[in-house]
Formats: C-alpha cells, structure tokens, sequence
C-alpha cells in the first residue's frame, strides 16, 4: 500500500516522479542560490566573481532546501504579505540553525551579519530576511509551478534516471569538500603546532640569554626585592576597605587594558623567516582546492586556529592565490 501522504506529495511535485521532481527542484535552487552567492553578492562585497558555497561544485545546498521547504508549507498561503513574512522568518530560522551547526560541527564560522542593521548574533540579518521573503514569495507563486510543468512534460524514467545521476555526483562532491576541510583543519592543525613550538623556544633562548648576561646578586636581589613587594601589597590590600581595594584592582584593570590597547594599536614586526617558509609550505600542501574556503567565505573565521592563520597571513596568500583583494 501507498503511505497516507503520498497524494499530498504527488500534488507537491511531478505526479509520475514526485520524489525526483522534488530533488531537481532542489538542484535548481541550489543552483540559483550558488549563482546568487557567487555573482552578485561578491560583486557587492569583494567586487568580482567568487564561487561561493561549502561545495566544489555550482550548488549551495542551503538554499534548495529553503525554497523546497517553504513550497511544501507555504504554497497553499493565499495573501502574499503574509506569505511573504512567514516565508522569511522561516529561511531566517534555517539559516540560523545550520549556521550553529556548522560552528558546532566543523569549529568554523563561515558567514558573519555584525556589520548590517537588526541582525541576530550576526547570524541572520534584516537583509537577509528581505531577500528569503522575496525569493520564497516568488517560488512559491511563479517559479515552482513553472518548474513543474516543465518537469512533468518529461517521461518519468527519464526523470528518475536524471536525479540518480546527478545524486551520485551531488554525494561524490560532498565526500571530496569534506576531504578538503579535513586536510586544510590538518595543515592548520600542524602550523599552529609549529608557531606554539617556535615561539616557546623563542622565549626560552630570549629568557636565557639574558639570565647569562645578569650577576648572580642582581638576580637574587630581584628575586627578593619580588617578595617583599608581593608580601607588601598584599597586606595593604588586606587593610583597605573592600570599596576601596575593588576601586583599585578597577583602575589597574582599565590601566592594563589602555596598555593592551595601544600595543596592538603599534605596528607589527615583519614576519620571520620561519614562518614565511611554514606558511609557504602549508599553501604548497594545500593548493587551490583546500584554500578556496578562504575565497568562498570571505568573513569565515576558525576559532581554533585563527591565531595561527592570522600570524602566518594564510588568509592573505590565498587571497592573493585567487586575485581576491
């Protein structure tokens, strides 16, 4: 026997295929969000052309199921504002929730909304929710009728064979993008090692060298004069009035934060040479495929080894790898 919903589903989609017109439908919409991404929201942005999406290929999956989800449950909405509201809130919701998804899944923010008006944690903005209402308005009412009309004119096998394929292929592209985040997460993995090796070294020698260059007396009366610094600190601290002491440790605390704030206001030291032989190698290891995610999102941000990226300039040699200023 047929499931109970298979009617409903059939007149969703393509009668004689209902579950491959729904995929294709999917493709197309995929296809058009990766077209939108990739032409005129990086013209905007960046300026040029950029392929965008998590994917090798021309398909940003979070946009078929958008369009596919609001067609299933919203298509039967007869006043278009309506529509129109519900349809955005809804895309709003899914891009909030995949967005969550990844940073828990592959520890990276790929998209960032801070800079525009009204947004969500930066991850879904009042641009956003404009642009999903209309486009899923839009869906809804002129292009997947269309799309299934000139679905259904096509033979049943014909469509069926065309999803299977092109399933395979949408599969294949997904093991081989997540082959690239695992290697460019290992490559990132081994330089933020090195830096924290180096730099651990750097200090100890720094440390050394200078510990030789002192008489044993200085350094022991440093080491005293420490002591009875520290012993006597602590002691007024214990005197004065709670109110007072708090006063004090926030004055000291907004005196560090003064110093911190102009020492990165200073200009940085120019890179060592180390690091720009060990960045060089990570590109090399990497090459175009595993840095283009660096290009499809240009605000993406890996909590983990940001540090790292952003000591070596990995962000900007892959810009320049791909002539994105």
């Amino acid at each position: 026997m047929m499931p109970a919903d298979v009617p409903a589903l059939v007149a969703a989609s393509v009668p004689q295929a209902p579950l491959s017109g729904l995929f294709l439908s999917f493709l197309v919409y995929g296809f058009g969000g990766w077209l939108w991404e990739s032409t005129v929201c990086s013209m905007m942005n960046q300026g040029r052309f950029s392929n965008s999406g998590f994917l090798l290929g021309p398909i940003c999956p979070i946009y078929g199921v958008g369009c596919l989800f609001c067609w299933l449950f919203l298509r039967g909405v007869e006043n278009p504002v309506a529509q129109f509201l519900v349809s955005g809130l809804a895309c709003c919701a899914l891009e909030y929730v995949v967005g969550v998804a990844l940073e828990k899944t592959c520890g990276a923010r790929f998209w960032n909304y801070d800079d525009k008006p009204l947004n969500i944690h930066g991850r879904v903005c009042l641009y956003g929710f404009l642009m999903f209402g209309a486009g899923a308005t839009l869906v809804c009412r002129v292009t997947q009728p269309a799309l299934l009309a000139g679905l259904s004119a096509l033979p049943a096998v014909v469509l069926e064979v065309v999803a299977m394929l092109l399933g395979v292929v949408l599969a294949l592209d997904l093991v081989f993008a997540m082959a690239s985040w695992r290697r460019l997460s290992a490559q990132l993995e081994s330089l933020r090692t090195e830096i924290s090796i180096r730099l651990d070294e750097s200090l100890g020698e720094a440390s050394d060298r200078m510990l030789e260059r002192l008489p044993d007396s200085v350094v022991e009366g440093a080491a005293e004069a420490y002591e009875r610094t520290r012993d006597a600190a602590s002691e007024l601290v214990s005197r004065l009035d709670p109110r007072v002491a708090a006063a004090g440790l926030g004055s000291a605390t907004n005196m560090m934060r003064s110093a911190v704030a102009r020492a990165r206001g200073l200009r940085r030291p120019s890179r060592p040479e180390w690091l720009e032989r060990a960045a060089e190698a990570a590109v090399v290891r990497l090459g175009k495929r595993d840095l283009r995610f660096f290009n499809a999102f240009p605000r993406m941000r890996i909590e983990r080894y940001e540090g790292a990226i952003t000591r070596s300039g990995l962000r900007d040699r892959a810009r320049e790898l791909f002539g994105r200023k």
